[in-house]
């Protein structure tokens, strides 16, 4: 399934739209890369009605910060409409990085849906898909299309801490280091092979915020070393041990007591 190829690598990218965090990683690694980028799906991001996630980030983040989280959120959208008209070239979608870079973006509501499977197989033939961020759970079938298989970057140091948001829980249990993993996926949620996995120490000062930023700086720079190491047939993927694994959900108001009770905060 993983046979070696030459360059260029045909790279299909999926994740989903955020103002905050991946326009920085997309440019990054669209910047650095040498392979031939297919496209960029973007996925829904909701999974659930609007309503259901405002209750869950409230209750996460409490009122204030949830009010400032809301405007931050309609500032970054509001400046990415306006954003062709400003001279900043900063980018605030993954779809403004796209166009940058030429880069064909796929909306696309189901993942796994037989359509873009067929699309995929028979139009696109990517070699590797890469996702960051991704909002859906990969399928068999869509797993074992790419030759060189689908791999996913976890921002937390798998096999613990696998699940949703590991930056809020590595800081909500007092850890003095994370990590950022690569590795392949498969039918279990962040149980395949690592591929690679860098440490990234947590400082008293970290901040959710601040933390989120340096796990992407970390995670673009994983990934262009990977994808090298794949041309290059150099990948010796490591054991997943479902031993040590520990796995979190979304966090609600009890976790983020105690992620402030350890002094932290989220900006």
């Amino acid at each position: 399934m993983r046979n070696k190829k030459q360059d260029p690598l045909r790279i299909l990218l999926v994740t989903q739209e955020d103002p905050f965090y991946l326009p920085l990683f997309f440019e990054n690694f669209l910047s650095g890369t040498g392979d031939r980028i297919l496209a960029i799906a973007i996925l829904p991001s909701l999974n659930t009605g609007l309503l259901s996630v405002a209750k869950q980030l409230y209750n996460l983040y409490g009122l204030k910060d949830f009010l400032l989280f809301g405007l931050s959120y309609v500032k970054a959208r509001l400046l990415d409409v306006a954003s062709p008209f400003l001279p900043s070239k900063k980018s605030y979608s993954i779809k403004a990085v796209a166009r940058k870079h030429s880069i064909p973006v796929l909306n696309q509501k189901n993942i796994n849906s037989k359509d873009f499977l067929e699309y995929l197989r028979d139009s696109l033939k990517p070699d590797l898909i890469v996702s960051i961020s991704a909002s859906q759970i990969f399928k068999p079938e869509l797993i074992k299309i790419p030759p060189l298989g689908c791999i996913n970057l976890h921002a937390g140091p798998l096999p613990r801490y696998a699940g949703m948001m590991p930056s809020f829980w590595v800081l909500a249990k007092g850890e003095k280091e994370t990590a950022v993993t690569l590795h392949y996926m498969t039918s279990g949620l962040d149980k395949g092979e690592i591929l690679m996995q860098w440490p990234i120490p947590i400082l008293p000062s970290d901040t959710l915020h601040s933390l989120v930023i340096k796990n992407k700086e970390t995670g673009y720079k994983m990934l262009l070393n990977l994808l090298e190491d794949l041309r290059g047939g150099k990948v010796t993927p490591k054991p997943n041990d479902p031993r040590q694994r520990s796995y979190f959900h979304f966090p609600g108001k009890e976790d983020a007591r105690e992620f402030r009770n350890r002094g932290r905060k989220f900006r």
